[in-house]
């Protein structure tokens, strides 16, 4: 099945002209596997299931939720990595 897929969408899609291809989804193997299928993927998690780990990691925190959004719209990694440092340790 996997074959089939990854041969239909090289000839959908240009790939030799791509500079990015995302696999995008859950964190579920079989969308990972796409990644020893689909040359050159990258796997990224999709918004909702990230939305919805952003909501329950700051529940209990929530004036945490927008500085957490801030940091990963941002992209700058170790900023989310010293939030849920402080938050782990209770310092918030």
């Amino acid at each position: 099945m996997l074959i089939e897929i990854a041969d239909y969408l090289e000839e959908v899609y240009n790939f030799e002209k791509a500079e990015n291809i995302y696999l995008s989804g859950y964190d579920a193997k079989w969308i990972k596997e796409g990644l020893n299928w689909i040359n050159n993927s990258k796997y990224m998690l999709d918004y909702f299931h990230l939305a919805k780990y952003v909501k329950k990691a700051t529940a209990h925190l929530s004036y945490t939720t927008p500085i957490l959004w801030n940091y990963i719209n941002k992209r700058d990694k170790e900023s989310v990595k010293d939030l849920f440092d402080t938050i782990k340790k209770g310092y918030c």
